[in-house]
Formats: structure tokens, sequence, C-alpha cells
């Protein structure tokens, strides 16, 4: 083809590349999620997070039930009801009478020293298994932001152990607010000499405060987890 006086014919850059369908495109994302799934190996981690968090929950439980035994006894507010009630309704029907019977246990217990000497050794079984599940994320999110881990054994456990007292703090208030926060609400107006006008707005509030517990415990999450 002749070009206009001037104009000089573009250089052969050879066949263009043809445009790649969407199908092809997602075939390749998905190939480079499965490759880097498994060069992480995240499978390994997904694992190690599930057991030491398996471990965790039986003395948390433990203690949540007698923390909500004592409640129940040295204050009006019937928190063991509320988890009787909450047991039956949403519990599977093969545990509800294991679980109804831990709650029962814990309030006969509860008047002497054997709940003191059990929360506390709940206590730590439910630190020392959370602080590992806690370091284990920690290494998940150094592999999600390609860094290596900066911090010394004792800080990383420390830090663990802070973590998994934050986060399970937040846990068991969010959901303290969403089981029976209503008769708390109400206990808190009659020892304040409230009115009512509290427990309405207490009823409004207490859902919002939960879901407000559970987004700063995946701020905190993701803030000190990863080594950046």
């Amino acid at each position: 083809m002749k070009l206009p006086f001037g104009k000089k014919s573009p250089p052969s850059t050879g066949a263009l590349a043809q445009p790649r369908s969407r199908g092809a495109q997602a075939l390749d994302i998905g190939k480079t999620v499965v490759r880097e799934f498994g060069r992480d190996d995240m499978s390994t981690i997904a694992a190690g997070i599930a057991y030491h968090t398996l471990f965790a929950i039986p003395p948390l439980l433990v203690f949540v039930v007698a923390m909500a035994a004592a409640v129940n006894q040295f204050s009006s507010v019937p928190v063991a009801d509320t988890l009787r009630d909450s047991i039956r309704d949403s519990a599977p029907q093969q545990s509800q009478q294991l679980l109804i019977d831990m709650v029962d246990g814990a309030l006969e217990q509860v008047s002497g020293g054997a709940a003191t000497i059990g929360g506390l050794f709940a206590i730590a079984l439910a630190l020392w298994s959370g602080s590992n599940a806690f370091g284990v994320i920690s290494r998940s999110f150094n592999r999600a932001y390609f860094v290596e881990e900066s911090r010394g054994f004792l800080v990383l456990k420390a830090q663990s152990v802070f973590m998994t007292v934050l986060l399970g703090t937040l846990a068991i208030v969010a959901a303290g607010l969403l089981v029976s926060g209503g008769e708390t609400g109400g206990w808190i107006a009659d020892q304040l000499g409230l009115s009512s006008v509290f427990e309405v707005v207490w009823q409004f509030s207490r859902i919002p405060l939960a879901l407000l517990f559970l987004i700063v415990m995946l701020t905190a999450l993701y803030w000190f987890a990863p080594a950046v």
C-alpha cells in the first residue's frame, strides 16, 4: 500500500495476539491458586490451626460454664438458665444432655473451691492451646505477606498468649451479648437505678455492640499476627 508523502510504514510485529476468552483466563487463575496453595503448604497450616483450636475448645467451654455459674449465683442474671435454653434450642440432640450436665455440675461446684481450681486449670489449658493456634496463624499470615518471622520465641509466645486472652475475652463478651444480653441489661438497670429507657436502648444496641467486638477481633488479628 502506498503511503502519503513523509509517512513511513510501521515496523512489522507479526501476527497480533488474539484476546483470550474469559474461560481461559479463569482457568489460569485457578491453576495459579492451586499452585500457590501447594507451594505455601496451606493444608498443613490449616491442619495445625484446627488441631490446636480443637484442644482449646473444651477447657474454654469449662471456663465459660464456670464463670456463668458464678454470675448466676452471685447476681440475679439467669445466665445458667439462658445457657440451658440455648443448648436445648441449638445444640445437637446427641450432645444436649452432656452440655446440660456440665452446666449443672459447674453450678454445684461454684460455691466451693473446686470451681476456682478447675477454672484456673481450664484457663491454663485454653491459653496454652490457644497460643499455639495463634502461632500457627502468625506463620500463615507471614506466608501470605511473604515475610520472614523476625520476632524471638519469647516475644512471639508472649504476644500469642496476649492475643489469646484478648480474642477470647472479646468472643465471650460478644457471645454473652447475643445470648443473655437482655437479662444483663435488666440487671445493670436495676443495680444502677436506671429507667426503662436504658433497657430499651440496650436491647437495640447489644447486637451492634457484639458485631463491633467481632470487628475489633478481626482487626487485632490482622494487625498483630503477621511480622510486618
